[in-house]
């Protein structure tokens, strides 16, 4: 029997719903007879409700198996450069110290992804003497020398995107690189673990096809992409056709907003699993406090105030002796302002 290694990291909060779909995504588009290890990377704090939540995926099929690695507080108080992106990111790094010795090869999947199809020929992908497989971040490329610059290389060809990698456990285990990946945490990349891969990786990063990880951010940008040298056109339309996994890298994300590219499809997954009420709530909750901030209406004793995305009008009540409608225009530094005066009745 075959067997695939499978790693995520994340909290104890939303996410691990999404990382539950992506987990039966893989396993509804695997044969029966490949064994699935999943290793879950989790912090310290770890609710066992949660844990329990996940290991039901092992009732529902047979050629799973999950594992919990508690990696304690580690990097938790790390300074964040991304405010979306918090510190179980960095927990892949250590991945070659926290696998089973018998780990040799192993997959790390963000949770904002969706398998579409059968992983196993990209896990046989042949490393050589790589460290990992993955596909080229594009926009690394738009502004190369900018790059190139801050991270102190002297190219950036094979930057990879590091939320979908093929990892060589067993090459990075003889070369020490978990050690070398934690003294480059200090450097406080502007990509945290991503850019740390790419810099201490450098000349042994295998690129693959851009199937295994369309990231929809390129979504209007793949006449860039080409013209960068990142993919091909052919690449392109294939990928596009036929994704084997779709990555929502960007901040837009399906449980956020239904239409954007290929969420039709992750909710199609969403629906196969036990957490479609789960998630369609979080769903309509995020819904309503984007509308919150795009509209906003406040009332008091003597004045309305209306918040249209940057925009702030305040409709002060006040008894005008002519009668007419007198205003004005502030500017604050965080809105604009707008203030009317009305006749009351």
């Amino acid at each position: 029997m075959k067997t695939l290694n499978i790693s995520f990291a994340t909290k104890d909060d939303e996410f691990v719903l999404y990382m539950l779909v992506v987990m039966e995504s893989v396993l509804l588009n695997v044969l029966n007879d490949v064994m699935l290890n999943f290793y879950i990377l989790i912090p310290s704090e770890f609710s066992q409700d949660t844990a329990a939540k996940i290991l039901e995926i092992k009732n529902k099929y047979s050629n799973a198996q999950i594992t919990f690695i508690d990696v304690k507080n580690k990097f938790k108080n790390l300074k964040k450069t991304h405010d979306f992106i918090d510190y179980p990111t960095y927990y892949r790094l250590l991945l070659a110290k926290l696998l089973p010795q018998d780990v040799e090869k192993c997959f790390y999947f963000d949770t904002d992804i969706i398998v579409n199809g059968d992983i196993t020929e990209f896990y046989e992908t042949d490393l050589g003497d790589n460290y990992f497989a993955g596909v080229r971040a594009a926009g690394y490329r738009f502004d190369e020398e900018f790059h190139k610059k801050r991270l102190n290389l002297p190219d950036i060809n094979n930057y990879v995107n590091a939320g979908v990698i093929l990892l060589n456990i067993k090459k990075l285990r003889q070369d020490c690189m978990a050690e070398k990946f934690e003294k480059l945490v200090e450097n406080n990349y502007l990509d945290q673990d991503q850019d740390i891969l790419n810099v201490s990786c450098y000349e042994k990063i295998k690129t693959v096809d851009l199937k295994y990880n369309l990231m929809t951010k390129y979504e209007k940008l793949w006449d860039k992409c080409v013209k960068s040298g990142s993919y091909t056109q052919e690449e392109i339309d294939n990928a596009l056709k036929n994704p084997i996994i779709v990555h929502f890298a960007d901040r837009q994300k399906p449980w956020n907003n239904k239409k954007i590219l290929f969420a039709n499809l992750w909710w199609d997954y969403v629906q196969k699993t036990p957490y479609f009420d789960e998630i369609q709530k979080i769903y309509e909750n995020n819904r309503e406090k984007w509308y919150q901030k795009l509209f906003c209406v406040k009332e008091t004793s003597n004045k309305r105030i209306i918040r249209i995305l940057f925009f702030k009008f305040t409709i002060k009540k006040r008894r005008l002796d002519n009668g007419e409608i007198e205003g004005r225009k502030n500017k604050s530094k965080k809105f604009i302002t707008r203030k009317i005066l009305i006749k009351e009745s």
